[in-house]
């Protein structure tokens, strides 16, 4: 039988337990009974992740996001998950990419949690860009990660969100703040007009008395 593997797979062609050969994009000619193979994706893999967390002040959040890696060592990766096809179809056996998806998001997952355990609700609901940042550090130098041959290029967290509770309690004291601002701004403003008023009629004043200061020594000169 003749089997041909696309240029994005790497191919681990197995005879009798033994590799014969390797490479992406292999084509062989096979006996069904004593060869297996073992096809590995090479490109880029995204996967899409959401986590409820708990932050330091006992609030629930939900963080969605995705993180984007790739296969770097594949005779690593062959080792630890059955990336096994089945050379008449070219499926796997198993389904190897989601069980490696699923171990990398609990692994990021552990990472994002000890991040929200540190921070408020009200610092959690802005944190995302930060949090990103760290966490692609940590997952790029974890040695769970590096045995299994993965190199983790991107994590992006598209949104940290509270409880609709929370959210609704967040917003009203959100209001609060707003108009408790727009009210000081309002008073600053009559402030500052009376003290404006209270200048000028001093102003007024001293006018007037500069005034009846001059008419005096007027008079007093004419007498």
């Amino acid at each position: 039988m003749y089997v041909k593997f696309l240029p994005s797979e790497y191919v681990i062609r197995y005879k009798k337990g033994k590799i014969v050969s390797e490479g992406t994009g292999l084509s062989f000619f096979f006996m069904e009974k004593n060869t297996t193979a073992c096809a590995i994706p090479t490109s880029n893999n995204d996967a899409d992740f959401v986590f409820t967390e708990t932050t330091k002040d006992f609030q629930s959040v939900t963080v969605q996001g995705q993180l984007t890696y790739q296969i770097t060592d594949y005779k690593q990766i062959a080792k630890s998950m059955d990336f096994t096809v089945n050379l008449k179809t070219k499926n796997f056996f198993s389904d190897p990419m989601m069980k490696l998806s699923k171990r990398i998001k609990n692994i990021c997952e552990v990472l994002v949690k000890s991040r929200i355990d540190s921070v408020t609700i009200q610092e959690a609901i802005t944190f995302s860009r930060t949090l990103a940042q760290d966490v692609l550090k940590a997952i790029q130098t974890n040695a769970e990660i590096k045995n299994l041959g993965i190199a983790v290029s991107g994590f992006s967290i598209l949104k940290i969100s509270p409880t609709p509770e929370t959210g609704r309690a967040l917003e009203a004291k959100t209001r609060e703040e707003i108009l408790r601002q727009a009210d000081d701004a309002l008073y600053e403003r009559r402030n500052a007009s009376i003290e404006q008023e209270r200048r000028v009629k001093e102003n007024e004043l001293s006018t007037e008395v500069s005034v009846e200061e001059k008419k005096k020594k007027i008079k007093a000169s004419e007498i």
